[in-house]
């Protein structure tokens, strides 16, 4: 009766069927059987608008030659499809955001992701952290583009959300169709973390919720959602946190970011489709008219990394390397949580040893594995100031 009870509780403060079937995450079949069932149980007659529709339930039955083939949709060309589910991850630093942002707007004005043919529409990006920050990307690619920013139907969060909780996805899902003139053909969850609520990522019931309500913004507005998220702790090479979003993707690109400052994007899932090829950046600072600066990027010839051999990087190395990623990233969620711009984080190379140093490292081979790592470039010293390039 739990279900029952928390729908009638939720009907009879919303009044109204759909508010309450989207609070409790329902689909109005689901409700319906719901209601059937309070109904019974407290013998009452179901009523009008709880009786199910059967000429228009979604799930059918049809003859196998009856189904059509249905040429790809292209929302971007040869990268994202219309009413997709994609992802976009990598570390820290390695501007999946920026990529992600790229080709938001590239939609938004109906120009192109780096020379690619896009589908145009408006936008949304649902900004998890950095709002303090984002005005300044943002007016960095219009002015680069040369197109005006009040002119661009990108629509930016002025909060997280909690996607996993029934009430505040209903509140999501009912700012974007009322605050937008049309529906968007492109949502933006930055980040997976910072807009699932209060679960736990590694948790195969919570990351299923989040695939849910992902998707039923997908099915709510007929469009695509992009997710950015990041990399594992140790596996670099998958996105962290449960399988079960990677099962669910329609596209997946990895963004990996290396000591010369190449971002290279490349393709690790796909359904249905041709792999599309690898894509690889650099970012150009641009000044901005209140003497700011941003960056945007610039696509370049795209080069697998070298191999690495003897010369490649060690143990130490890539220990400090990932300890320096991991307390990069906590000070910059303190600084979201207390309200301040997260780009403003800054690790003191003095932060870097001790907590190099928590990791059993050797202070001899900490030392080397710092030093080489500041002298081989992966890694800025700015007046003990430390961050990886």
């Amino acid at each position: 009766m739990k279900n029952e009870i928390l729908f009638a509780k939720a009907y009879t403060e919303l009044q109204d069927y759909d508010r309450a079937l989207s609070a409790c995450n329902l689909t109005r079949e689901t409700g319906a059987a719901v209601v059937a069932a309070y109904c019974q149980a407290i013998s009452n007659p179901l009523p009008e608008w709880a009786k199910g529709d059967t000429s228009k339930r979604r799930f059918r039955l049809v003859p196998a030659a009856a189904l059509e083939y249905t040429p790809a949709n292209w929302l971007i060309e040869n990268y994202l499809t219309k009413k997709s589910l994609s992802e976009v991850f990598g570390d820290p630093g390695g501007l999946k955001t920026f990529i992600a942002m790229a080709a938001g707007l590239g939609i938004a004005t109906k120009t192109s992701f780096f020379g690619f043919d896009v589908t145009g529409g408006p936008v949304v990006y649902i900004c998890g952290e950095g709002q303090g920050g984002i005005r300044k990307r943002l007016e960095a690619w219009a002015k680069d583009s040369n197109i005006p920013l009040a002119d661009i139907p990108f629509y930016v969060s002025t909060m997280p959300t909690a996607l996993i909780e029934p009430v505040i996805l209903h509140e999501t899902i009912q700012a974007i169709a009322e605050d937008l003139p049309e529906p968007p053909v492109l949502v933006i969850i930055d980040t997976l973390n910072r807009n699932m609520g209060p679960g736990d990522e590694n948790n195969a019931v919570d990351m299923t919720a989040f695939i849910q309500a992902a998707d039923k913004i997908r099915n709510d507005f007929d469009t695509a959602v992009l997710i950015v998220h990041h990399s594992g702790h140790s596996a670099k090479d998958r996105s962290r946190g449960h399988s079960a979003l990677k099962a669910a993707l329609d596209f997946e690109y990895r963004a990996t970011k290396d000591v010369d400052g190449v971002v290279r994007f490349e393709c690790t899932k796909i359904k249905d489709y041709e792999t599309p090829e690898p894509l690889a950046f650099k970012s150009e600072v641009i000044p901005l008219d209140d003497g700011e600066t941003s960056i945007v990027l610039r696509r370049i010839a795209f080069e697998p990394p070298p191999v690495q051999g003897k010369a490649g990087r060690g143990k130490w190395q890539t220990v400090a390397l990932q300890v320096l990623s991991e307390l990069t990233e906590k000070y910059r969620k303190n600084l979201e949580d207390a309200g301040h711009d997260p780009d403003t984080a800054r690790v003191s190379l003095n932060d870097w040893k001790d907590a190099c140093r928590f990791q059993n490292m050797p202070r001899p081979r900490m030392n080397e594995a710092i030093n080489s790592l500041i002298k081989g470039g992966a890694v800025r010293n700015d007046f003990g100031f430390v961050e990886r390039i």
